[in-house]
Protein backbone atom coordinates (compact mmCIF):
# COMPACT_ATOMS: atom_id res chain seq x y z
CA UNK A 1 0.00 0.00 0.00
CA UNK A 2 2.77 2.44 0.96
CA UNK A 3 4.54 1.76 -2.36
CA UNK A 4 1.49 2.75 -4.39
CA UNK A 5 0.92 5.87 -2.26
CA UNK A 6 4.54 6.89 -2.86
CA UNK A 7 4.17 6.41 -6.62
CA UNK A 8 0.99 8.42 -6.92
CA UNK A 9 2.30 11.05 -4.51
CA UNK A 10 5.36 11.53 -6.69
CA UNK A 11 3.17 11.82 -9.79
CA UNK A 12 1.00 14.48 -8.16
CA UNK A 13 4.10 16.47 -7.20
CA UNK A 14 5.51 16.25 -10.74
CA UNK A 15 2.20 17.23 -12.35
CA UNK A 16 1.73 20.15 -9.97
CA UNK A 17 5.29 21.35 -10.53
CA UNK A 18 4.94 21.24 -14.31
CA UNK A 19 1.65 23.14 -14.22
CA UNK A 20 3.14 25.76 -11.88
CA UNK A 21 6.19 26.28 -14.07
CA UNK A 22 3.98 26.52 -17.13
CA UNK A 23 1.73 29.14 -15.49
CA UNK A 24 4.85 31.19 -14.69
CA UNK A 25 5.96 30.95 -18.34
CA UNK A 26 9.18 29.25 -17.26
CA UNK A 27 8.61 26.25 -19.49
CA UNK A 28 8.50 26.64 -23.24
CA UNK A 29 5.62 24.17 -23.59
CA UNK A 30 1.92 24.58 -24.08
CA UNK A 31 -0.58 22.85 -21.84
CA UNK A 32 -1.39 20.42 -24.66
CA UNK A 33 2.26 19.47 -24.99
CA UNK A 34 2.54 18.93 -21.25
CA UNK A 35 -0.46 16.62 -21.28
CA UNK A 36 0.96 14.68 -24.22
CA UNK A 37 4.13 14.10 -22.20
CA UNK A 38 2.24 13.13 -19.06
CA UNK A 39 0.17 10.47 -20.81
CA UNK A 40 3.12 8.08 -21.36
CA UNK A 41 4.20 8.75 -17.79
CA UNK A 42 0.73 7.78 -16.58
CA UNK A 43 0.90 4.51 -18.54
CA UNK A 44 4.28 3.72 -16.96
CA UNK A 45 2.89 4.37 -13.49
CA UNK A 46 -0.13 2.17 -14.20
CA UNK A 47 2.18 -0.64 -15.33
CA UNK A 48 4.28 -0.33 -12.17
CA UNK A 49 1.13 -0.38 -10.06
CA UNK A 50 -0.13 -3.56 -11.77
CA UNK A 51 3.22 -5.28 -11.13
CA UNK A 52 3.20 -4.27 -7.46
CA UNK A 53 -0.43 -5.35 -7.12
CA UNK A 54 0.30 -8.78 -8.60
CA UNK A 55 3.20 -9.33 -6.20
CA UNK A 56 0.98 -8.38 -3.28
CA UNK A 57 -1.71 -10.82 -4.41
CA UNK A 58 0.83 -13.64 -4.69
CA UNK A 59 2.10 -12.89 -1.17
CA UNK A 60 -1.48 -12.76 0.12
CA UNK A 61 -2.31 -16.22 -1.22
CA UNK A 62 0.95 -17.65 0.16
CA UNK A 63 0.16 -16.33 3.66
CA UNK A 64 -3.53 -17.30 3.63
CA UNK A 65 -3.31 -20.86 2.38
CA UNK A 66 -5.78 -23.40 3.78
CA UNK A 67 -4.87 -24.29 7.41
CA UNK A 68 -3.64 -27.81 8.22
CA UNK A 69 -6.07 -30.32 9.79
CA UNK A 70 -6.25 -30.43 13.61
CA UNK A 71 -3.78 -32.80 15.30
CA UNK A 72 -5.01 -36.15 16.66
CA UNK A 73 -6.60 -35.76 20.06
CA UNK A 74 -6.86 -31.99 19.57
CA UNK A 75 -9.98 -29.85 19.51
CA UNK A 76 -13.10 -30.94 17.64
CA UNK A 77 -13.28 -30.07 13.92
CA UNK A 78 -16.00 -27.46 14.49
CA UNK A 79 -14.15 -25.60 17.27
CA UNK A 80 -10.90 -25.86 15.33
CA UNK A 81 -12.55 -24.36 12.21
CA UNK A 82 -14.04 -21.53 14.27
CA UNK A 83 -10.67 -20.67 15.82
CA UNK A 84 -9.01 -20.74 12.39
CA UNK A 85 -11.69 -18.46 10.92
CA UNK A 86 -11.27 -15.99 13.77
CA UNK A 87 -7.49 -16.03 13.35
CA UNK A 88 -7.86 -15.56 9.59
CA UNK A 89 -10.17 -12.57 10.03
CA UNK A 90 -7.73 -10.97 12.47
CA UNK A 91 -4.76 -11.60 10.17
CA UNK A 92 -6.47 -10.21 7.07
CA UNK A 93 -7.56 -7.04 8.82
CA UNK A 94 -4.02 -6.29 9.99
CA UNK A 95 -1.64 -4.40 7.69
CA UNK A 96 1.44 -6.11 6.31
CA UNK A 97 5.02 -5.03 6.86
CA UNK A 98 4.86 -4.52 10.61
CA UNK A 99 2.67 -1.42 10.43
CA UNK A 100 0.50 -0.40 13.38
CA UNK A 101 -3.03 -1.74 13.69
CA UNK A 102 -5.57 0.34 11.80
CA UNK A 103 -8.48 2.22 13.29
CA UNK A 104 -11.89 2.31 11.71
CA UNK A 105 -12.88 5.44 9.82
CA UNK A 106 -15.40 7.81 11.38
CA UNK A 107 -18.60 8.19 9.32
CA UNK A 108 -19.85 11.55 8.13
CA UNK A 109 -23.02 12.89 9.69
CA UNK A 110 -26.02 10.98 8.38
CA UNK A 111 -27.93 12.84 5.66
CA UNK A 112 -31.74 13.34 5.78
CA UNK A 113 -32.28 9.93 4.16
CA UNK A 114 -30.41 8.25 7.01
CA UNK A 115 -27.51 7.14 4.82
CA UNK A 116 -24.20 6.57 6.62
CA UNK A 117 -21.23 7.69 4.53
CA UNK A 118 -17.49 7.03 4.72
CA UNK A 119 -15.19 8.65 2.17
CA UNK A 120 -11.53 9.51 1.63
CA UNK A 121 -9.70 10.58 -1.51
CA UNK A 122 -6.10 9.73 -0.52
CA UNK A 123 -5.11 7.02 1.93
CA UNK A 124 -6.46 3.59 2.75
CA UNK A 125 -9.97 3.22 4.13
CA UNK A 126 -10.79 0.65 6.83
CA UNK A 127 -14.36 0.37 8.15
CA UNK A 128 -15.17 -1.85 11.12
CA UNK A 129 -18.95 -2.40 11.11
CA UNK A 130 -19.15 -3.70 14.68
CA UNK A 131 -22.32 -2.19 16.17
CA UNK A 132 -23.23 -0.43 12.91
CA UNK A 133 -26.69 -0.67 11.37
CA UNK A 134 -26.12 -1.74 7.76
CA UNK A 135 -29.46 -0.51 6.46
CA UNK A 136 -27.99 2.19 4.16
CA UNK A 137 -24.20 2.50 4.11
CA UNK A 138 -21.95 4.08 1.49
CA UNK A 139 -18.13 3.75 1.47
CA UNK A 140 -15.95 5.44 -1.15
CA UNK A 141 -12.24 5.82 -1.76
CA UNK A 142 -10.25 7.75 -4.35
CA UNK A 143 -6.65 6.59 -4.61
CA UNK A 144 -6.84 4.08 -1.80
CA UNK A 145 -7.54 0.52 -0.77
CA UNK A 146 -10.91 0.00 0.89
CA UNK A 147 -11.47 -2.80 3.40
CA UNK A 148 -14.78 -3.38 5.19
CA UNK A 149 -15.17 -5.83 8.06
CA UNK A 150 -18.88 -6.67 8.39
CA UNK A 151 -18.55 -8.67 11.61
CA UNK A 152 -20.78 -7.28 14.34
CA UNK A 153 -22.89 -5.23 11.93
CA UNK A 154 -26.66 -5.42 12.40
CA UNK A 155 -29.23 -5.95 9.66
CA UNK A 156 -32.76 -4.56 9.69
CA UNK A 157 -35.64 -6.75 8.58
CA UNK A 158 -35.87 -7.09 4.81
CA UNK A 159 -33.31 -5.71 2.36
CA UNK A 160 -30.29 -3.71 3.53
CA UNK A 161 -28.06 -1.88 1.04
CA UNK A 162 -24.38 -1.03 0.95
CA UNK A 163 -22.50 0.79 -1.85
CA UNK A 164 -18.70 0.50 -2.02
CA UNK A 165 -16.75 2.40 -4.66
CA UNK A 166 -13.20 3.41 -5.52
CA UNK A 167 -11.18 4.93 -8.33
CA UNK A 168 -7.71 3.34 -8.01
CA UNK A 169 -7.25 0.68 -5.35
CA UNK A 170 -8.51 -2.68 -4.14
CA UNK A 171 -11.88 -3.30 -2.50
CA UNK A 172 -12.11 -6.08 0.12
CA UNK A 173 -15.12 -7.19 2.13
CA UNK A 174 -14.85 -9.58 5.08
CA UNK A 175 -18.21 -11.27 5.72
CA UNK A 176 -19.24 -13.43 8.71
CA UNK A 177 -20.51 -16.90 7.89
CA UNK A 178 -23.99 -16.22 9.30
CA UNK A 179 -24.71 -13.15 7.13
CA UNK A 180 -26.71 -13.58 3.90
CA UNK A 181 -25.25 -11.38 1.16
CA UNK A 182 -25.77 -10.64 -2.53
CA UNK A 183 -22.95 -8.75 -4.26
CA UNK A 184 -22.87 -7.03 -7.63
CA UNK A 185 -19.38 -5.88 -8.55
CA UNK A 186 -17.67 -4.33 -11.55
CA UNK A 187 -14.28 -2.90 -12.44
CA UNK A 188 -12.53 -1.69 -15.57
CA UNK A 189 -9.06 -3.13 -14.89
CA UNK A 190 -8.32 -5.83 -12.31
CA UNK A 191 -9.51 -9.10 -10.84
CA UNK A 192 -12.77 -10.06 -9.14
CA UNK A 193 -13.05 -12.95 -6.67
CA UNK A 194 -16.33 -13.13 -4.74
CA UNK A 195 -18.00 -16.19 -3.21
CA UNK A 196 -16.24 -18.55 -5.62
CA UNK A 197 -16.95 -16.54 -8.77
CA UNK A 198 -14.00 -14.93 -10.53
CA UNK A 199 -13.21 -12.63 -13.44
CA UNK A 200 -10.03 -10.98 -14.69
CA UNK A 201 -8.87 -8.48 -17.29
CA UNK A 202 -10.90 -5.55 -18.62
CA UNK A 203 -14.55 -4.63 -18.10
CA UNK A 204 -15.53 -7.23 -15.49
CA UNK A 205 -19.02 -7.72 -14.03
CA UNK A 206 -19.81 -10.43 -11.48
CA UNK A 207 -22.91 -11.22 -9.40
CA UNK A 208 -22.83 -13.70 -6.54
CA UNK A 209 -24.86 -14.54 -3.44
CA UNK A 210 -24.73 -16.76 -0.37
CA UNK A 211 -26.82 -19.92 -0.29
CA UNK A 212 -29.60 -18.64 1.97
CA UNK A 213 -29.89 -15.11 0.60
CA UNK A 214 -33.18 -15.57 -1.30
CA UNK A 215 -35.13 -16.82 1.71
CA UNK A 216 -33.46 -14.81 4.49
CA UNK A 217 -35.62 -12.37 6.47
CA UNK A 218 -32.57 -10.11 6.88
CA UNK A 219 -30.20 -9.78 3.95
CA UNK A 220 -27.56 -7.41 2.61
CA UNK A 221 -27.20 -6.21 -0.99
CA UNK A 222 -23.72 -4.87 -1.83
CA UNK A 223 -22.84 -2.91 -4.96
CA UNK A 224 -19.04 -2.72 -5.32
CA UNK A 225 -17.29 -0.98 -8.19
CA UNK A 226 -13.93 0.56 -8.98
CA UNK A 227 -12.04 1.79 -12.02
CA UNK A 228 -8.63 0.15 -11.48
CA UNK A 229 -8.28 -2.44 -8.74
CA UNK A 230 -9.31 -5.84 -7.44
CA UNK A 231 -12.61 -6.67 -5.74
CA UNK A 232 -12.70 -9.52 -3.23
CA UNK A 233 -15.27 -10.85 -0.78
CA UNK A 234 -14.20 -13.43 1.78
CA UNK A 235 -16.26 -15.42 4.28
CA UNK A 236 -14.24 -15.39 7.51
Amino acid sequence: MSTRRNIFGAILVVVGLLLLLNSLNILGFTLTEIISHLLPLGLIVLGIWLIVRRRRLDEFHEVHEAPPPPPPGGPSPSSFAQSQAAASAETISQPAGGEQARFSETPHAADPSGRIRYSKFLGDVFVDCNGLNLQNVQVSGGISDVEIKLHGGTLSDGLNRMVVSGFVGDLRLLVPADMEVFIHCSNFVGDIDVLGRTASGLGNNVDAQTAGYSTASQRLYVAANCFVGDIRMMIV
